[in-house]
């Protein structure tokens, strides 16, 4: 798990993505793997109170303890994996049982490293390429020798001439090393490389001096830096936060105007559903009364016709007694 993927805008929402992680674990039986754990098992902060940073601070600490929570009441295997452990919260040490440290290949693990990152049938590769001289010559971890190999391929297919007859050659891999270390010097130093050495570049260092304590006194103002840099894109993320609470805010005004709305409506048809049924009721009632008065006038035209069949019958009666 990367805390990209559980990370939300939302206040609190992390901290359920969390939780949902772990159970989906326990329920799957899964191993969780979380990458750059540093990123959301932080140390926390000690003062949430005043200032701009008082609702991220009070969120990242909230993230952190629904972490530990979880990791002290889940039964699973659980791996952190980060280049930062110093900055992992100190409760952590206690819940992790066993901790591996990944020290810098040997020169062994190296030649293979150098191997494996080359196809062994179809990577082109030049007579002169030893492997053996590589690992011996540079001292790289693994993520370095992987660059250096991708360097010295695009350096060879660069090269002009005809895509057949183009292979990876021992130059290529140095100077994709070379290009590599260079990479990481640029990288360090401002922070680890002493003053007088003559590399372009470099600043003074507080206080003069060329030994440990300059380069610790250099390497202590970009942490300051570094931190300072953090503090304010920690303020920006605040305001961004604050915005989006505003923002969800309207969002649960328009919603609680919409379900208002609604329940209108709703009592709306519940009114001409009662006033339809009432009508309903009217009309079968008269159908009631007009099929009763057709009964009764059938009646009265019934009697009637009888009434006249009697009269004529005694008249008849009476013509046959006096002829």
């Amino acid at each position: 798990m990367r805390y990209d993927e559980m990370q939300s805008m939302w206040m609190g929402a992390t901290g359920k993505n969390i939780a949902s992680v772990f159970d989906a674990a326990r329920s799957e039986e899964a191993v969780l793997f979380f990458d750059e754990a540093d990123a959301i098992a932080g140390r926390r902060s000690g003062s949430v109170g005043g200032g701009g940073g008082q609702g991220y601070e009070r969120e990242a600490n909230a993230i952190v303890n629904v972490l530990l929570r979880e990791l002290e009441e889940h039964d699973g295997v659980v791996i952190f994996a980060t280049n930062l452990a110093a900055n992992l919260d100190p409760a952590f040490e206690r819940r992790i049982r066993t901790h591996v440290a990944f020290e810098m290949p040997s020169e062994e693990a190296r030649r293979k490293i150098w191997q494996v990152q080359l196809h062994r049938k179809k990577t082109p590769l030049a007579g002169d390429v030893d492997f053996e001289a590589l690992a011996e010559r540079f001292e790289a971890s693994g993520g370095d020798i992987k660059n250096a190999v991708l360097n010295a391929a695009q350096a060879a297919a660069a090269e002009p001439g005809p895509d057949q007859k183009k292979k990876i050659a021992q130059r290529h891999f140095i100077r994709g090393m070379e290009a590599v270390q260079a990479g990481k010097e640029v990288m360090n130093q401002s922070l680890f490389r002493p003053e007088g050495d003559g590399a372009a570049g470099n600043t003074p260092l507080p206080g003069g001096g060329n030994g440990p304590q300059a380069a610790l006194a250099q390497h202590l103002e970009g942490v300051g830096q570094q931190q300072q840099a953090l503090v304010d894109r920690q303020e920006t993320l605040t305001d961004r936060l604050a915005s989006l609470d505003e923002e969800q805010d309207r969002q649960g005004d328009q919603l609680v105007t919409v379900e208002r709305a609604l329940e209108l409506l709703t009592e709306q048809v519940e009114k001409t559903g009662e006033t339809q049924s009432a009508l309903s009721d009217r009309f079968d009632q008269l159908e009631q009364e007009r099929d009763e008065r057709r009964e009764w006038r059938l009646l009265v035209q019934v009697g009637v016709i009888a009434a006249l069949v009697t009269a004529l019958a005694a008249l008849a009666l009476a013509l046959f007694l006096i002829a």
